[in-house]
Order: C-alpha cells, then sequence, then structure tokens
C-alpha cells in the first residue's frame, strides 16, 4: 500500500496484492482498512472513486451500525447486482445505496474499508491469472 501520483486523478492510494505461497483458485485474498478516526454520516449514500482492474473483486465500505440485530457488513450487501464488483479497468465511481445507513439512524459512522481480490478471475471457461494486482483508490463520498 503506497501512496501515488496517477496521470488521471492526482495522487490516490495503491493496494497491491503481493501473492504468497499457493492457494485454490477461487480463492479471493482481502484487506481491510481502518479509519484513524469514523465519519460520522447521516448520508442516504455513499460512493468510491476507485481504478479497477478487472479481476471482479470487490470493494466495501464498512460501517459502525449493522442494518439490524441479525445483519452485518458481510451478509447484507447490494452486491446481488455486482454492484461493488471491479468488473471493469480504469477508473469509475461505485455507488452504496444504502437506505438511509440502516434506515434512518443518525448515529453512524464510517469506519474503513474492505476489499478483496482474487489472483486468477475466470475468462472463458478457464482461469487465468489476473495481469495486474493493484487497484487505486481516489476518494470516499457520502451524499
Amino acid at each position: 500500500m503506497r501512496e501515488v501520483e496517477d496521470p488521471e486523478m492526482g495522487k490516490c492510494l495503491e493496494i497491491e496484492l503481493t501473492p504468497e505461497g499457493d492457494i485454490w483458485d477461487l480463492v479471493f485474498e482481502y484487506i481491510t482498512l481502518k479509519l484513524k478516526q469514523p465519519v460520522k454520516t447521516d448520508a442516504k449514500n455513499a460512493g468510491i472513486w476507485i481504478k479497477g482492474n478487472g479481476s471482479w473483486g470487490r470493494v466495501d465500505l464498512l460501517k459502525s451500525q449493522p442494518w439490524g440485530p441479525w445483519a452485518t457488513n458481510g451478509n447484507l450487501q447490494m452486491n446481488w447486482r455486482a454492484l461493488q464488483s471491479l468488473n471493469f479497468d480504469g477508473w469509475n465511481f461505485i455507488r452504496y445505496p444504502y437506505y438511509d445507513w440502516v434506515h434512518g439512524s443518525k448515529n453512524n459512522s464510517v469506519t474503513g474499508l474492505e476489499l478483496t481480490m482474487p489472483r486468477k478471475a475466470l475468462v472463458g471457461t478457464d482461469m487465468q491469472p489476473v495481469e495486474n494486482l493493484k487497484v487505486r483508490i481516489k476518494k470516499i463520498v457520502l451524499f
């Protein structure tokens, strides 16, 4: 993880997967980045500017409040339509419509983000190595 100067977006955070050892082709590796200070918000939506690598990895914003006593960030995501997937190359804005973030709670905060990335992706019917194991993040936006 490092700060880099991107020709399109200027200074941004670059995260690179550095493979170590062998793993099963369908395993996604992940990193969780926690903010030093949570950002309190009553925003209805969030988004992130991210430079994808076409790996079908995923990025998710982490929040302080779960959706209810039975739900956590991990089991109530908006990913069923691949909204958070890195199914693109280059810069893109990913939007997270969190439906008032915990149904109108005024005590919610963004606490970080989680990035998952595979070493290999399905191309046709074969698993092929992901050529670029780097993604870049410019900005998280709350609106």
